[in-house]
């Protein structure tokens, strides 16, 4: 068999919402984000539990379109941002998006 067998994939998900959250504070920083005016438009690739693409989607200062994908969905949090499964590393967006 060529390639990889997904279903059989562990996952990677870290389930601990603060570490999650401390990891999402730390990404906006980085990016200075705090100083970007408009709206942003945010993927998330391996979103795992969910909880960085929510915090980028239910930000009270910035105003985010987030969309988040991973292998399989094990997100604890599931509001405020668009998901897709993705089944390899093509993602499901068309070219130049």
């Amino acid at each position: 068999m060529h390639g990889k067998d997904h279903t059989r994939r562990r996952s990677h998900a870290v389930f601990d919402v603060e570490s999650r959250r401390l990891k999402a504070i730390k990404i906006e920083k980085l990016l200075g984000l705090n100083q970007k005016a408009g709206t942003l438009r945010v993927l998330e690739i391996g979103t795992g539990a969910g909880v960085v693409a929510h915090h980028f989607a239910t930000h009270p200062k910035l105003r985010c379109i987030v969309t988040a994908v991973d292998i399989v969905d094990e997100r604890c949090v599931h509001e405020g941002f668009e998901f897709r499964v993705v089944h390899d590393t093509n993602l499901p967006f068309p070219q130049g998006s």
